[in-house]
């Protein structure tokens, strides 16, 4: 923590020792131990630089400091101490230290992070008179200070942009570091955000003159005062309550409750180990021997019924589509005629149960059944909105589609079955396509719902439009609709209310 103020051969500056003792005072807030020195010559600021080098041996983390004169030649940033006399060029050998002799001392533990901040771009008599004495090569003395590429973990912080010099300050503090004092002491900081801050004030402080700017290769977060801990989440706290429970019904309000919680796959886990306990205890003679022949239903040990994904509540719009519909039964379907979804789930059973708890072992997510909805919608058995719960309307689909399928309807879904669902979309997707290639007009509609929803196809409301087209020019109603709602969201057409 160096502040170097009183300059034997230049007008002394006002502000870098009142900077470096405030910041030497709050970072020991912050729990760092700090060599302070201020108003240093060349041999002073050696030996500061070397007990600095004591300091960082094992340090996870070794800040640097620099408030006073400093300036760049040939690209080279040197600090200035205070007996320095700049008149040529060579005196930067003998009479001022590298900035790189700093950071040599940061970086030479390569899993340490190491912070750099240089108060120190003041525009100062030093540069001009070492300019005067080099004639032509005079451009070579850079104005402020050179850019410095900082090494891994290296964070190095300037008071300006490099190339511009920075004020001392009219206060008892430098503008950038009044901004750090103000920030560098707020809880859950991260570093990054801060010296955002600190820019922002400055800049403001300075109408504009002077924007601070950094260089990191910082591999991580850093705080100087860390956020305090987060308290347990409300999934932590209810898993912590019911993961050894034997009841399944809390375990499947776990899932519904928190269905983005990391601890889902768990629940899923053991709920899944609970039904197919109960169900190999309903499997064995002794246990059904138990039951009285009039024992009341309520009483019965049976699964828990699924829970609702609230598809229900879905209402309708004004522009939404008709949906695809299934092919009539011979030629074209006559108008009005509507198919109605007359699938239920089957009762609690052994087999569903043992469904059930295969189904929670895919570890399914809520994509996955957006694709599973998607895939029912297109084969006519109506999922409902595609949102990804797997609720009672999804379920009815499934089971739908089960039976057609000639699978057990059980409305769970098995690995077989999610891998033969897109093929039969696709191969519903080819009849279609021969159907109303032939005009029939409500396989035309159909291909049409399908790629302005994206099911089966890739989503294009142009290829919509033109499938639209052919069938509501024949006059079916449907497909008439559903152009109509094209025109008025402009999808694949002008958007055109008249139309």
């Amino acid at each position: 923590m160096i502040g170097n103020a009183a300059y034997e051969h230049a007008p002394a500056l006002a502000n870098p020792r009142n900077d470096a003792s405030a910041r030497a005072a709050a970072l020991r807030r912050l729990g760092f131990e700090v060599e302070e020195a201020v108003d240093l010559d060349k041999s002073g600021m050696e030996d500061a630089l070397y007990r600095f080098s004591r300091l960082l041996e094992n340090a996870k983390v070794g800040l640097f400091f620099h408030a006073g004169h400093a300036l760049q030649v040939d690209g080279q940033n040197y600090m200035v101490p205070v007996d320095a006399r700049l008149e040529r060029q060579a005196d930067l050998t003998f009479r001022a230290v590298e900035l790189d002799d700093a950071l040599d001392l940061l970086e030479q533990e390569a899993d340490r992070t190491s912070l750099v901040f240089l108060d120190a771009c003041r525009d100062n008599p030093f540069a001009r008179s070492l300019a005067r004495s080099m004639g032509t090569r005079s451009q070579a003395v850079g104005r402020g200070l050179a850019e410095v590429a900082s090494g891994v973990g290296t964070l190095i912080a300037f008071a300006t942009q490099p190339g511009n010099v920075a004020a001392d300050g009219s206060a008892q503090h430098s503008p950038f570091t009044a901004a750090l004092l103000e920030h560098i002491e707020t809880p859950g900081l991260e570093i990054g955000r801060l010296l955002a801050r600190v820019a922002g004030s400055v800049k403001d402080q300075t109408e504009g003159r002077q924007v601070p700017w950094r260089h990191s290769s910082l591999t991580g977060d850093f705080y100087f005062t860390p956020p305090a801990p987060e308290p347990p989440a409300l999934d932590t706290m209810v898993w912590g309550a019911i993961k050894d429970s034997t009841n399944p019904e809390y375990f499947e309000a776990f899932i519904e409750e928190h269905p983005q919680s990391p601890l889902v796959p768990f629940a899923c886990k053991r709920l899944a180990a609970l039904l197919q306990a109960a169900v190999a205890r309903a499997r064995e003679p002794a246990a059904l021997s138990k039951a009285a022949p009039d024992e009341p239903a309520s009483q019965r040990t049976t699964p828990p019924a699924a829970p609702a994904s609230g598809d229900e509540d879905q209402a309708a719009t004004r522009a939404a589509p008709a949906a695809a519909e299934p092919p009539p039964a011979s030629g074209t379907r006559p108008e009005g005629e509507e198919e109605s979804q007359t699938a239920a789930l089957p009762p609690p059973s052994q087999d569903v149960a043992s469904a059930r708890a295969a189904e929670l072992t895919l570890g399914l997510s809520r994509d996955d059944w957006r694709q599973v909805q998607a895939a029912l919608n297109a084969l006519g058995h109506a999922a409902g909105v595609e949102d990804g719960l797997a609720g009672e309307q999804t379920r009815v689909a499934l089971a739908a589609w089960q039976r057609d399928s000639g699978d057990q309807p059980t409305g769970y879904l098995t690995d077989d079955q999610r891998v033969r669902l897109p093929g039969d979309v696709r191969r519903i997707l080819d009849e279609w396509e021969q159907a109303a290639a032939q005009g029939e007009t409500w396989a035309q509609n159909n291909l049409g719902v399908m790629y302005a929803d994206g099911r089966g196809v890739p989503q294009d409301d142009a290829q919509a439009v033109a499938w639209y087209r052919k069938a509501a020019a024949r006059g079916y109603a449907r497909a008439q609709h559903n152009l109509g709602v094209m025109y008025a969201d402009g999808r694949g057409v002008p958007q055109d209310d008249a139309q």
